[in-house]
Order: structure tokens, then sequence, then C-alpha cells
């Protein structure tokens, strides 16, 4: 089953994407609206309300840390090269698409396999209990 048919909001990207990167490197992407404009409605109450030698700093982070990707016709969308650089998709030339819980991630491959030993151990100490 493909991750569209499972998520009906990536069927509909006329607004395209919103990418929020995480630490870790991965990141969620959600539907732009309405997640994005609340996203940088946020941004800008904050930059607002800072004290102005945070106002620089607080637009920077906000840069790096939210994104906006668009899809062409057939669904396929570009990741812009701040996110493909945190994502580490240089060195592999590729991310892994995680699905859970009804969300849709971005994992760095080499991250992604580096976690890989920890989420094994964790399964198996899980299934030990009775």
């Amino acid at each position: 089953m493909s991750v569209r048919s499972r998520l009906p909001w990536l069927a509909n990207q006329e607004g395209g994407l919103l990418g929020i990167v995480e630490t870790g490197r991965f990141a969620e992407l959600l539907p732009w609206e309405p997640h994005g404009r609340q996203a940088m409605d946020a941004v800008r109450r904050a930059i607002d309300t800072a004290d102005a030698t945070e106002r620089g700093e607080l637009a920077l982070a906000a840069m790096d840390r939210y994104l906006r990707l668009t899809s062409d016709g057939a669904g396929r969308t570009l990741l812009p090269g701040a996110l493909v650089s945190h994502l580490d998709a240089e060195a592999s030339s590729c991310v892994r698409v995680v699905m859970r819980d009804a969300r849709l991630w971005l994992w760095s491959e080499r991250q992604w396999q580096a976690e890989r030993a920890r989420r094994v151990a964790w399964l198996a100490e899980r299934e030990a209990l009775p």
C-alpha cells in the first residue's frame, strides 16, 4: 500500500508541504494548510514579542527549522538543499521515508541504520517481558 493512499492529505498538496526539521537528522512532513500557516504565525508572534537582540536569531532559526516544499503534477517533491544537507542525503544519495502513527517522516538513511541496533534491542527487551 502506498504512502499516498494511507495519508489522504498527501494527495491534495496545492499549498505544498511543511517540512519541520528535527534534531537527529530527520524531518516531519505536513500539509502546508493549515500547519505551515500556523507555524509562520507562531514565528511572527515570537519575533514580535522577542527582545530586539534575539529577533534576528529567531528568524534564522525559523528559516532553518521550517521549510516549504512543493510538488510537481505527479506528486514528486524536490527537497531543498537545506533539507538534503540535514538528512545527510549527499552521502547516501537517498532518504528513508517513514510513516508512523499516520504521520510522514523523512530520515537520514545513515541515521536510520545507526538507530537500527537500538530499536532491535528495545523490541527484544519488550518481547522478553511476560
